[in-house]
This record gives structure tokens, C-alpha cells and sequence, in this order.
């Protein structure tokens, strides 16, 4: 040591001051690149900077991102990233996924090494990326559900939510159309859209909703997809039908008031007639009616009624459908009324 490096070490301890010698900073984080990038993932690729300058191993590593440019001014408000990598010798080549991000979004990252007595790196170059847009679609439903629901007009379905991306997360929307023909994928956007679907739930949710505003006494299909906030489409659900509720009509009597005093069975309309067909028929008294529908061959092709009625006027619609749910053919069918002593039949048409 010669005598200028002396004295000047003596004359700060006479102040009384003490001096601790630090490391030096760690060097600056060399050639920040993100070279890849999913719908929500983006890697970096960086060379480790040293513990002093290039040389040695950096203690940590803080890695933040934003939808904004990074500088030293805002780096505190960046959001930092979970699980930054441990620092590799000075001069290595290092990459980190980050996670978690939104699709079709810009964000600029930039990192910071800090070695471990707290000194740290100036700010890195600072790069950005842009995440690819969201390509997984919801998952397919495939339990939707549909029964006959409780109101004129009304069917009850149920399913479970599909995710965002498959089963994951939670859609965007809805989509749910009917019609009294089958949907298929073909003839989906011919088929009507029901307005009020509901907002998704978080995936694996049951859901439940009431179809109305139907004709009641008609079989509708009904199916679902469920959208994304990227607009992807999941496949067509599973497609159910089911019959909206209808209530018989109890009007009793006539305009003015009085029972009718005979058993009548009145002409269908419209006839000929296609898909449905409304059948009126009047009972003085209480008695058990039977109403039943009779092809050709007097084959008896569905039940439209089989009980107690009260006095009264009473209206009922027929479908063109069988016992079995089937559409029938065109052609000449009879429909009969069994009533106390009283039966009378009438003939009508269906034509498609």
C-alpha cells in the first residue's frame, strides 16, 4: 500500500466513518428475446448475466410483464411473473414459459438479476410479444335433456356447462335453437333461435332452462352450442325433443253460459291439415271420454284422451304423431269419440 492509499484510509476513520466493500452489480441481462408464443403462454430466451458483472452466478431473477412499454419509471407497477427460474452461470442460455396470459394480447417483458448482496442489474432490453388467438372451442354438450314443462306452451331442459377451452374454464355464450323438424348440423341455422339462453356457468355446473313462448301440444327439437370469447363454436350437442305443455281447454258451455245438452263431436280445422290439427267435442255431463285416432286400416294410431271429463266444450290438437312419436304418413285417418252411450267418428286429412 503507498503512503497516499494510507493516508486517505486514515483521514475517513478519523471522521469516524466505516466503510463496507459490496460486490459489484450483477451485469445486465444480455439479449431478451420471446421468440414463441401460444393463446396464452409466451416463452423468453435470455443469456445469464454473472454475479459481478459477467462473471460468477446471480442470486434471483425479478421477470415482469405488462400491455404497456416497460421502463425504469413504471417497473414497479409490471406484474411479476410465478416461478422465475434460478440463475445459471454468466454467458448460459436461459427461456422461461410465462403463463397465464390472455389471448390476442401484446405484452412487453423485461427482467432484472439481483445478486446476493442485494445489488441488482440495470433494466434488461425489453421485447414484446403478442399472443395467439384462442382456437379450443368449448366441449360438445352431450347430456342435454327435455321434458314437457309445467305452463302452455313450456319445455324444461337441462345440461352441464361446458369449459372455455374444452372443459376448462367457462364459455362465453349459448346458442339454442328449435324446431319441430330434427336438427342436425345441416339445418341448424334454418332452426329457430331461442332469445333468452342464459349467461355459462363455471364448467361441470348443472343448467336448467324453460323453453316458452312454444305452440303448445307440439314436438320440438331442441339443441346447443356454446361459444367462446373468441367465437369458437363447439360441436352441436346431442339434440332431444320433447312436447310443449298443453292444457286442455275447460271453457264450459256456451256464449251464454249454458251446459250443452248434447254429446258433438265437431269437424277438425284446419282439413286437410299440416303438421297439427285442432278437434273440438262437447259432454252434457260427467262421463268418461275416450278420443282416440284410426288410420285407414282401423289401426288405432295414437290416444289423444282417456278420462273422467266434467260438462263442458273442450278443444284438443293432434300432432300428425303417433303413439311412438313418429310422424304419419299422408293419407285419410278417422278420429272417434267414446263417450257414456254416446261414439261418433269423423274423418280427416293430412297432407305434406
Amino acid at each position: 500500500m503507498n503512503k497516499s492509499t494510507f493516508a486517505s484510509i486514515i483521514s475517513i476513520l478519523t471522521l469516524g466513518l466505516t466503510i463496507t466493500l459490496l460486490g459489484l452489480p450483477s451485469g445486465a441481462t444480455a439479449a431478451l428475446h420471446a421468440p414463441a408464443a401460444g393463446n396464452s403462454t409466451i416463452t423468453l430466451t435470455w443469456t445469464a448475466p454473472g454475479d459481478d458483472g459477467a462473471s460468477g452466478t446471480a442470486d434471483v431473477y425479478d421477470i415482469r410483464y405488462s400491455t404497456e412499454m416497460i421502463s425504469d419509471a413504471n417497473w414497479a407497477s409490471a406484474t411479476q411473473v410465478d416461478g422465475e427460474p434460478t440463475p445459471l452461470p454468466g454467458g448460459t442460455p436461459e427461456s422461461f414459459e410465462v403463463t397465464g396470459l390472455e389471448s390476442s394480447t401484446t405484452y412487453y417483458f423485461a427482467i432484472k438479476a439481483c445478486d446476493d448482496a442485494d445489488n441488482w442489474s440495470p433494466l434488461s432490453n425489453v421485447v414484446s410479444r403478442t399472443t395467439a388467438p384462442d382456437q379450443i372451442p368449448p366441449a360438445a354438450i352431450s347430456d342435454l335433456d327435455a321434458a314437457t314443462g309445467t305452463a302452455d306452451g313450456e319445455i324444461d331442459i337441462t345440461w352441464t356447462a361446458p369449459g372455455d377451452d374444452d372443459m376448462d374454464g367457462t364459455a362465453t355464450a349459448y346458442e339454442i335453437r328449435y324446431s319441430e323438424n330434427e336438427i342436425t348440423d345441416i339445418n341448424w341455422s334454418s332452426a329457430t333461435v331461442f332469445g333468452s339462453a342464459p349467461t355459462p356457468n363455471a364448467a361441470g355446473s348443472v343448467e336448467e332452462l324453460t323453453v316458452d313462448g312454444l305452440i303448445p301440444g307440439r314436438v320440438y327439437y331442441i339443441g346447443i352450442i356454446a361459444l367462446d370469447e373468441e367465437d369458437n363454436q363447439s360441436e352441436l350437442s346431442n339434440v332431444v325433443s320433447a312436447e310443449a305443455y298443453f292444457e286442455f281447454s275447460t271453457d264450459i258451455g256456451d256464449d251464454d253460459g249454458n251446459l250443452p245438452v248434447d254429446y258433438q263431436l265437431s269437424q277438425n280445422y284446419p282439413n286437410p291439415f299440416n303438421p297439427t290439427t285442432t278437434i273440438e267435442f262437447a259432454v252434457p255431463i260427467q262421463a268418461h271420454v275416450s278420443l282416440a285416432i284410426y288410420n285407414v286400416r282401423g289401426q288405432q294410431v295414437r290416444t289423444l284422451i282417456d278420462e273422467v271429463r266434467t260438462p263442458g266444450v273442450y278443444t284438443v290438437e293432434w300432432d300428425g304423431r303417433d303413439a311412438g312419436n313418429r310422424e304419419v304418413a299422408s293419407g285419410v285417418y278417422f278420429y272417434r269419440i267414446v263417450a257414456d252411450q254416446f261414439t261418433e267418428s269423423r274423418k280427416m286429412v293430412m297432407l305434406k
